[in-house]
């Protein structure tokens, strides 16, 4: 998802591999595009996939994504409508 809103791969900021692979295993989540490009919304909920499995809450499940996804798109749809 965080590919597909700004255009660049997670971690695009990393020279090596190896810094990304070092990231992850330290539960380092990929920096935060701005604002214009990824909404407080949209960022939380990025936030949640990436959770550690085993914590308190767990990751949204296949049909909380397909409707989260699909509650963005009515929103773009209704956005670019009154265009």
């Amino acid at each position: 998802m965080l590919q597909v809103m700004t255009g660049r791969v997670p971690y695009h900021y990393y020279v090596r591999d190896s810094q990304v692979l070092s990231a992850i295993s330290k539960g380092n989540i990929p920096q935060r595009p701005g604002r214009a490009l990824v909404t407080d919304r949209q960022w939380t909920f990025m936030q949640q996939c990436w959770m550690t499995v085993g914590m308190s809450e767990p990751r949204p499940g296949d049909d909380e994504i397909v409707e989260f996804v699909r509650q963005e798109l009515v929103e773009l749809e209704k956005a670019t409508s009154g265009l």
